[in-house]
């Protein structure tokens, strides 16, 4: 299999799509558009719950780096300390209850 060199903004298009999921389509140059065959990933994006449990994660990372030895907390403990935050904020916010 060969391909040509992408020239530079096709390559800095190519570039710009790192981390991103994408779609990629490969077609022979004598395609005639019979017997295309769609490749899917058994990967998913992250859900909501694994995307904040993650940044969560980073913060409690950068308080590490940043925080008095004497004040550093597991993660599990920052976790459940900022997840409950979040509870809590979020439970003032529903109306009163008939």
């Amino acid at each position: 299999m060969t391909t040509g060199e992408l020239k530079p903004d096709m390559m800095a298009q190519l570039c710009g799509l790192s981390g991103l999921a994408v779609s990629l389509f490969i077609q022979p140059h004598e395609y005639d558009g019979k017997d295309a065959v769609e490749v899917t990933s058994e990967t998913e994006s992250k859900t909501q719950g694994q995307r904040l449990r993650g940044v969560l994660y980073r913060l409690w990372e950068h308080r590490q780096k940043n925080e008095d030895k004497d004040n550093l907390i597991s993660f599990a403990d920052y976790y459940k300390n900022k997840t409950e935050e979040i509870i809590t904020f979020l439970k003032t916010k529903l109306p009163p209850m008939d």
